[in-house]
Formats: C-alpha cells, structure tokens, sequence
C-alpha cells in the first residue's frame, strides 16, 4: 500500500524521513508541504501496520516537522526562521514517540541543529516537553520498553561495558553498510510502481514466518530480551536477520524510522554478550538487561554519531542515574571507533548518497577544493547558432536534455530548455529560422570555478548541466558539467568507493 501511494501521489518520490527532515534544517530548506506529508504518514502506517521493519518516529518526527513548518509559516516569520519551527515540529515528534522529551531535545539539537546555543535549545525543550505531556495525559504513563532492576555487580564490569562500546563501534557501521546494500539492490530493480515495495515485503514476509519477532517495531523482542527470556540462538539470529528485514524494508522504499530497529539491534547485542558473560559468572556481573541497554546506547552512537543523545535518552527510559557512567564509556567509544571506520552517521549516509552536501561535512571541504574541469565532459550537447529549426528539435530529442547554443567562435549564446519543445515538430515553429532564435540566458561557470560554485549555480537555476566556459561565460565553451557527475563525485568521497 506504501509503494501505491507514493506513485498515485508523489510520483515515487522517497520519504522526507529524519534525514530529510535534517536536510531542511541544515540547509535552510521550507516550508514543508502538508499533502506531501500526510501522503508519506499513510504510506508509512501501511508499511508498520503490515509488518515492515522500521520504527513509528520516521513518520512521526515528519508530521511534527511539517506542522512545525507550517506554524512557522503562519506565524509570519521571516523564510530563515522557519527551520528552527521545523526542528521544533521534529522534536515533538520524536518526544511523542519514546516519550522522553529530554532525549528528544537534545537528539534534535545534536544531530540535526548541531549546536546547543541556548536561542535554539529553548525552543526546542519547550516543544519536547510539551508533546511528551500531552501523550502522557491522553495515553498513560508506561514507557515504550518494560526496564527492569540494572546494576553492574563490581567495578570491573567496566571493561566488559567498554567491549560492548567496541562491539557498537564496529557493528554500527557494519549495519549502516548493509542499509547501503539493500538501496543499491533495490535501486538496480526496474521501475515499476509497486514492484520493489512488494518484493521487500515478500522478503521480510519470508524471513518473519520463522522470525516473527523481526516484524514491526519490535517492541515485544526487546522487552523480552531485557526480561532475559530470550535464548543466545535466538538473540545471535536475530542480530542478523532484524538487520537484514531493515534493509529489504528500508531499500525497497518503505517508510519509517530506523531509530527503533537500530534499539533492538542494540539490544540484541548487548543482551548476547550480557547473557553469555552472566551464565558464566553469575555472581560477579550485571544482569543481562543492564548489557541490552549498554548496547542500546552503543548503536545509538555509533550509528547516529550522537553519544549525548544515546546517554540522555537511555537515561530517560531507565531513570537510573548509577547506570550513567557505563552508559557514556559504552556510547562514547562506539561513536569514536564508528566514526573511524564509517565517516557518515545513518542521516547524514542518506543525505549524502542523494547527493546532498552539508556544511563542515568531507563532501564540502571536497568540492570546494575540485575545479569544475576535473569533472566535466567534452561539449556533446551544443549546437551551432546558425542551425536550423529540424537540427535543434532532433538533437534534442537525442540529448534528451537542454542544448547550448554556441555562436562561430564558441562562445556560448544560450540555452534550448527541453521541456519547451516537448511535443513540438517543425511545422509548429514556423517564422523561427535558426537555434539562436530559441536560445534563453544561460549560466556557465569557469573552468577554474570549484565543483562547490557550480552545484550552487545549478541548484539557483534548478538545471541538470552547465557549461564550463572560459571566463565563466564570456568565451568559448570547453565542457559540460552535469549535476550527476558532481554527486557522483560525492557519493565516492568518504570511504574511496561509495559510502
């Protein structure tokens, strides 16, 4: 049903999800359109609701976000204010979800703001506190997971509590990849509507009638796991397959969070090496459940690179203040060894697979530092300005993009937009002699110019190519820069291959 809408309503387009949500922040980018997310909040409950392995905050961070966005808007502010209402909106989101406004602030502040100056904290806290007494009052107290008696049974449980940081770090990134992996699958799908949302369904289907528990949100698994009721077969296999149910979920287009797959993981983890090591010495180490939470903390930071929000919202969910400073030796060092193998959280891997270049991130510093000739292509897609109508529309029809119009020195003259031509034959261009009769203005860059410069000056234009001209327009045209050579250049950049 997912896949369905998205093609009726959006033309397929992906969901704006928790990265996306963060693209708008950081960026800038608003307002958010309602339709856009009501449509993606029911595609995302027919995704829960039938059992797809992701989490309830993807399409509830959205909402918030976009209604955020909209206040925003409403309100009167000016277009560089609204992000701080969309982080707002998101905020409420996720404090509606887990019910821990504390966390919830400050994973928005963490990850998405990337800064805890106090003009954006409060307005974020505020919001976080708000949605979080609101679900109390209408749904009751009860967290989302059943926390039983933590402790740590002696000081030096410490070392295990960092293995357990150090299994996060490396499993994290492992299960980053295999997301990776299953969008590259599905993306190498043909594309027709509903096919690859029904084939991801059919595999996490296939894996759940053994599995159940990999279903959903998997709520009840962790709960079980945290009550020790769950054997170390079951846990191992679990690891695996919850994992590979979000990728078949999450590659095939289904919309919802990983935040929650990426808790039971955690769990799954902590839960194995908690029961292990419990078996073995029973009166000298903690309960199994203190290890499920230690891993949740782990996965959390080393998938989100957001250690201060794994420690303060687990913080939240256990209320126990003795189990803090394990919490902060597991998240930090998952983070920083996840860091180091894996330059790219779960959000910013999304983003920057489609492309999207962030402040202060590799890609940028990248791009600022590549001249746009390292990434052209020879001049395919100009024509000579003398050349008559029936060269221009079947050279079009050829390139299947815009043609440049260079004049008999080179030198550009213009551009042919496609989609003016779109259906259009000769007889319908009667009285136009000549390509430099169709050409509008026409943007180029320098070949000198970075890759940086002129993704803003195709972004600012809303084109897919750009000349590379010398003195950015004034002479002749030396090459074609496409925006898919640019994000291609991105998309390599970070681990020397793809990310």
């Amino acid at each position: 049903m997912g896949g369905v809408l998205l093609w009726l309503f959006l033309r397929g387009r992906p969901g704006l999800g928790v990265s996306g949500v963060m693209e708008a922040v950081v960026l800038r980018r608003g307002p958010l359109r309602i339709r856009d997310a009501a449509v993606r909040v029911l595609a995302s409950l027919g995704v829960i609701g039938t059992g797809g392995s992701v989490g309830r905050e993807g399409p509830i961070v959205e909402l918030g976000a976009t209604l955020g966005s909209r206040i925003g808007s409403l309100a009167g502010r000016p277009v560089e204010a609204v992000p701080l209402f969309i982080a707002c909106g998101a905020a409420a989101g996720m404090a509606a979800a887990y019910r821990a406004p504390l966390g919830a602030s400050v994973f928005v502040v963490e990850v998405m703001l990337g800064s805890f100056a106090v003009r954006r904290l409060a307005p974020v806290v505020v919001a976080s506190v708000a949605a979080a007494t609101v679900v109390r009052a209408v749904a009751g107290p009860e967290p989302v997971y059943r926390i039983p008696e933590l402790h740590l049974a002696s000081w030096w449980e410490l070392a295990l509590v960092a293995l357990v940081g150090i299994l996060g770090g490396v499993a994290g990134p492992l299960f980053l990849r295999v997301l990776a992996l299953g969008e590259e699958a599905f993306g190498r799908m043909p594309a027709i509507p509903g096919l690859r949302a029904a084939v991801g369904g059919l595999l996490v289907g296939a894996v759940g009638i053994g599995f159940p528990q990999v279903m959903g949100n998997g709520f009840d698994a962790v709960n079980l796991i945290l009550a020790g009721r769950m054997g170390l077969l079951l846990m191992a296999a679990l690891l695996l397959l919850k994992a590979l149910a979000t990728a078949a979920t999450v590659g095939s287009g289904g919309l919802g969070g990983v935040f929650t797959p990426t808790l039971f993981l955690g769990a799954a983890m902590g839960g194995l090496l908690g029961t292990a090591v419990h078996a073995a010495a029973p009166g000298a180490t903690g309960t199994p459940a203190t290890y499920g939470l230690l891993g949740m903390a782990a996965f959390i930071g080393a998938t989100t690179h957001a250690p201060v929000t794994a420690v303060l919202m687990l913080f939240e969910l256990t209320r126990d203040y003795e189990l803090v400073p394990a919490l902060m030796l597991a998240a930090v060092l998952a983070t920083v060894l996840a860091r180091h193998l894996h330059p790219w959280s779960h959000y910013t891997q999304r983003l920057h697979r489609r492309g999207v270049v962030l402040p202060g991130s590799p890609a940028e510093a990248e791009l600022a530092a590549t001249p746009a000739l390292a990434a052209m292509v020879p001049a395919a897609r100009t024509v000579g300005a003398a050349a008559p109508v029936a060269e221009v529309l079947r050279r079009i029809r050829e390139e299947e993009g815009d043609l440049f119009v260079v004049g008999p020195d080179g030198s550009l003259r213009g551009r042919i937009r496609a989609e003016d031509l779109a259906g259009v034959d000769a007889s319908d261009l009667r009285g136009i002699a000549v390509a430099d009769d169709l050409a509008v203005p026409a943007p180029a860059v320098a070949p000198e110019a970075s890759l940086a410069e002129a993704l803003l000056a195709l972004d600012g234009a809303d084109l897919e190519a750009i000349p590379v001209a010398a003195g950015g327009g004034a002479g002749r045209i030396v090459g074609i820069l496409t925006r898919r050579a640019i994000l291609e250049r991105v998309r390599r950049i970070g681990s020397g291959h793809d990310a």
